[in-house]
């Protein structure tokens, strides 16, 4: 089924009203401000699978397109208790419960999540200077300046070994080295042995992953697709979406987030095939 095509996932999403794929066609509804239908395709989506991130974000975008505020702040909670590092969302969370006047301790608590996920987010930083009230420099301690006592140092009295025990001493050492060279050596004949008898065996590499072999729409690349991708265990097919959203200059910051999770995600699944 091609995820690109709106009319495959009509007939799909007919068929299978319980498919993960809904916030897609969602997103097409959308696209073509088909409010109603893609209201009711995330509905009907999220009654099967109420920990969708992807679903209740698409929901929060028609809400809003809709003028409904509220709904999307109600919408925007679920996208972010859901999908902990959807960083797009929590910016828009932000933004909306500052539309929304709300109380300046969970606009602070609000902006410092957005930190969290991009510490250099300028918009957050500026709202952070300004919501957090200016506290009084405290008065900085100096402690005075205290005399070091002097150090007493006792040297530690040996007695000159008589020339008997110097002796002794040198043939010991000398015993000590030959010892050690022995067992260096036969160390080293065990270790080539070894190696003679026990190849190492040469792991295959699996061969490169051409992004070009995946044929997606600029127009269709979406943030949505790239989610439901991964989801997927498509990992390919993610990063390519990703890296058109790139090209298209779309916001680096939750590329950049997005990319890592998916890499991550790659990394363990290739452990767990070994």
């Amino acid at each position: 089924m091609d995820l690109t095509n709106k009319q495959d996932l009509e007939n799909h999403f007919a068929e299978n009203f319980d498919t993960r794929l809904f916030p897609i066609l969602a997103e097409h509804y959308l696209e073509d401000e088909e409010l109603d239908r893609a209201q009711k395709v995330c509905e009907i989506g999220l009654g099967y699978h109420p920990e969708n991130a992807d679903g209740w974000y698409i929901l929060a975008k028609v809400h809003f397109d809709a003028g409904n505020v509220t709904e999307t702040e109600k919408c925007l909670k679920n996208v972010v208790k859901f999908g902990r590092s959807h960083l797009q969302a929590r910016i828009e969370l932000a933004e909306i419960q500052t539309m929304l006047n709300r109380a300046p301790n969970t606009l602070i608590a609000s902006w410092k999540k957005v930190l969290r996920l991009a510490p250099a987010h300028e918009k957050a930083l500026t709202e952070l200077e300004h919501l957090s009230p200016q506290k009084p420099a405290k008065p900085v301690y100096v402690a005075p300046p205290t005399q070091e006592e002097p150090e007493v140092v006792l040297d530690e009295i040996h007695d000159a070994p008589t020339d008997d025990e110097a002796d002794d001493i040198d043939q010991s050492e000398e015993l000590a080295e030959l010892e050690s060279v022995l067992e260096s050596e036969l160390e080293q004949d065990i270790l080539s042995e070894d190696l003679i008898e026990e190849e190492p065996k040469q792991k295959s590499k699996p061969e490169p992953f051409d992004p070009a072999s995946i044929n997606i729409s600029p127009r269709m690349a979406t943030m949505t697709l790239a989610r439901v991708f991964k989801e997927q265990g498509l990992y390919y097919q993610s990063l390519a979406v990703l890296d058109i959203l790139d090209q298209k200059g779309e916001n680096f910051e939750s590329i950049e987030l997005e990319r890592k999770d998916v890499q991550h995600r790659m990394y363990e699944a290739q452990k767990e095939a070994e």
